[in-house]
């Protein structure tokens, strides 16, 4: 049996589809489905709408991770400098 790859009260994205009517954005997971002809599927929901919608997992993506910022060092002294992430 898989494992599913998102964990409830997890930020993802959905791809949208308009076939599907499945508005594309940032969604949070609000339940695990069990499998269902060969796919993990979830409960979403998306704070601009008042339903969840049932997605598979494929239509999911977790977040990218920013680039370009800087970790900042703080010892109470001067500042040592900064360190790229």
């Amino acid at each position: 049996m898989p494992n599913h790859r998102f964990q409830v009260g997890q930020t993802v994205f959905l791809e949208g589809s308009r076939n599907l009517n499945n508005p594309g954005g940032e969604y949070v997971i609000t339940k695990k489905l069990p499998e269902r002809n060969g796919g993990l599927e979830y409960r979403v929901k998306r704070s601009k709408e008042p339903h969840q919608r049932v997605v598979r997992e494929d239509q999911l993506k977790a977040p990218e991770a920013p680039t370009g910022l800087k970790l900042l060092i703080f010892t109470g002294g001067p500042p040592l400098g900064s360190h790229d992430l």
